[in-house]
């Protein structure tokens, strides 16, 4: 196979993080791996880190950092979701340049067989390298995944208007003439999942493939489970890692805590890990409930220490609304963690039905979708030999996610087309 001189785009680019920083660096590590030459461009605030990541470990001699970032003062506006988009679009926009120029002054040097946009990974943010006139691949790229009706109506008037703002800004990218230009360039568009699939015009469907983009390091996998036993006396407990946002189920997920409770008499116990703005109104529908003494929120902890909540725990719940992806969902399933989630975005896609419990929210309402959740919990509950083969089949489930399996898929697609259209 021919190796390449790629230009990697990646805004987030971190070792040992994960989200979007993750994403950045795990590709571009694992692209390397592969024996093409990686320019990675990404921000200079991440130069720090990265130096100090190879101070003690040899650093690849097929992969280079270009750290760029706009000018200091620009930072005053990166304030908020708006600023840091703002801020994300001003920086694709002045890289595009940078890297002009630097071809211009080192043409040999930065002479590239093609260029592939990895971070930021959204289908409504356009980039502008599919301008330097060599093939162009794009993602793969999420947030397409939206609320369903039935389940929008469940919020207060302020959630219900920023969904539509979201929804009216998803529609609008059909008829956006930029972003159209990019995709009318653009070689091969990954896509997440097959709802952002669809927020892609049809005539360029033809070169759009679904293909996750998160993965696990292979020694993360932890095959050794902790067998559960069903004693009464013991608290069956249930886990939630993430950010404490409306879109994330929240709600879903207390009441899911209630009607195991008050429903099944069951002695259970959720704990939820994270940040964010919706923790004010999660203390308060707790206390409401009375669930006070059944659900205990914490504070972000290190990755060691979660490890062990992992451990401790029978079931993942994740009801999340419209996630693209999910690493939390990932890392669940490699320590063995059945996921108890929804069936939109990328949760459903990371889990099947022999590792997880994939609950249906076609036509139904909140209190229908937490009393099927609930249920399907409960089943496990009672089910000691169907729990444990669960947790089997997580570990197998998530090995199918290490990061060299899903970059892989992605890039035997890449090189075909690379090799196709010399």
């Amino acid at each position: 196979m021919r190796k390449y001189k790629v230009l990697l785009s990646a805004y987030a680019c971190e070792p040992n993080r994960g989200s979007e920083p993750g994403i950045g660096w795990n590709w571009a590590i694992e692209i390397a791996k592969r024996g093409h030459f990686v320019y990675v461009l990404t921000r200079a605030n991440n130069e720090n880190v990265i130096f100090n990541f190879f101070k003690d470990r040899a650093k690849p001699e097929n992969i280079k950092f270009i750290y760029y970032d706009l000018p200091s003062w620009v930072l005053f506006f990166k304030k908020g979701t708006l600023g840091v988009n703002f801020y994300y679009f001003l920086w694709q926009l002045t890289s595009y340049c940078f890297i002009v120029k630097k071809q211009k002054l080192f043409p040999n040097e930065y002479k590239f067989d093609f260029v592939h946009h990895i971070t930021f990974g959204v289908f409504r943010h356009v980039s502008l390298f599919y301008k330097l006139g060599i093939p162009f691949f794009f993602g793969p790229v999420g947030g397409g995944e939206e609320l369903p009706n039935n389940l929008k109506r469940s919020f207060s008037v302020k959630y219900q208007f920023i969904e539509s703002i979201r929804e009216l800004i998803n529609w609008f990218s059909k008829f956006n003439p930029f972003l159209l230009r990019m995709y009318s360039k653009t070689a091969l568009i990954f896509c997440k999942t097959k709802e952002t699939k669809n927020f892609i015009p049809p005539k360029f469907h033809d070169k759009s493939i679904i293909s996750l983009e998160i993965g696990m390091l292979k020694e993360k996998i932890n095959s050794t489970l902790n067998v559960y036993t069903n004693n009464p006396k013991l608290e069956f407990n249930i886990l939630y890692v993430g950010r404490f946002l409306y879109w994330k189920g929240i709600d879903l997920a207390i009441d899911v805590i209630s009607n195991l409770k008050n429903e099944y008499k069951i002695n259970c116990k959720l704990t939820m890990i994270g940040q964010g703005n919706y923790l004010t109104h999660m203390n308060e529908k707790i206390l409401k409930m009375n669930l006070n003494k059944d659900i205990n929120i914490i504070d972000w902890i290190d990755q060691s220490e979660l490890k062990s909540f992992y451990r401790k725990s029978n079931i993942f719940l994740f009801p999340s609304l419209h996630d693209s992806s999910g690493n939390v969902v990932l890392e669940s399933l490699s320590n063995g963690l059945p996921v108890a989630c929804l069936d939109l975005g990328g949760p459903s896609e990371i889990t099947n039905k022999k590792s997880s419990i994939i609950t249906s929210t076609h036509d139904k309402s909140h209190i229908q979708i937490v009393e099927s959740l609930a249920r399907s919990i409960y089943e496990l509950y009672i089910d000691q030999e169907k729990l444990y083969k669960m947790k089997k089949e997580s570990i197998i489930r998530a090995s199918e996610f290490t990061w060299d399996k899903t970059i892989d898929k992605v890039y035997k697609t890449i090189e075909s087309y690379m090799e196709n259209n010399n």
